[in-house]
């Protein structure tokens, strides 16, 4: 294999993972909004749960994440 055989071979290379899985800082922000919103929507419920367990008040319609007694 010649120099220039070689150097287009690494060039063919270089590009195709580029393009690949290159991605870029505005995928990245999307991707990690994503993932926050996701964690949001899990992690929320299981807050309010259990912040309503430890409200004395035993309300239906709390006003507050984290009641004044607990």
């Amino acid at each position: 294999m010649t120099a220039n055989a070689k150097l287009v071979s690494t060039t063919r290379t270089a590009t195709a993972s580029k393009r690949r899985g290159g991605g870029g800082f505005l995928r990245q922000l999307g991707l990690q909004l994503l993932c926050i919103a996701i964690g949001f929507t899990v992690v929320f419920p299981v807050i309010w749960i259990v912040a309503m367990s430890l409200d004395p008040r035993n309300l239906q319609r709390p006003d507050s994440l984290f009641p004044p007694g607990a």
